[in-house]
């Protein structure tokens, strides 16, 4: 009885967890393409940045699932290092969860994943 009740314990703190965790998943379209294909996901539990040959013409649509109610800052920075794109508008105050980047031209570019906190 008390192994049945620790393991249905262990199982339920587990789906918990895995719950309340932030993930990003990055999906790509090309120029003449109608649905997109994920290419990459990461668990999300401190700054991250990541960087990808992103192609001219392509979208890319990245998807946040923040698990604890906090928001996820995504930046995207060209290969100069200079940001061409963010999750976040300034006007409204507001990160978006779900959104498409539509390359300008091909070449190396890095996505900064961030938790907020506060």
């Amino acid at each position: 009885m008390k192994k049945s009740l620790f393991i249905l314990l262990f199982i339920c703190l587990t789906i918990g967890v895995f719950a309340q965790s932030s993930s990003i998943t990055i999906k790509s379209k090309g120029a003449t393409e109608n649905k997109y294909v994920t290419i990459k996901g990461y668990e999300i539990t401190e700054t991250q940045e990541y960087n990808y040959i992103f192609s001219h013409q392509s979208s890319y649509q990245i998807i946040i699932k923040s698990g604890k109610k906090k928001d996820i800052s995504v930046k995207i920075y060209d290969t100069n290092r200079k940001e061409v794109f963010s999750n976040y508008n300034k006007g409204k105050k507001k990160y978006y969860n779900d959104i498409i980047f539509k390359c300008p031209q091909t070449g190396t570019y890095y996505v900064k994943v961030s938790p907020i906190t506060g």
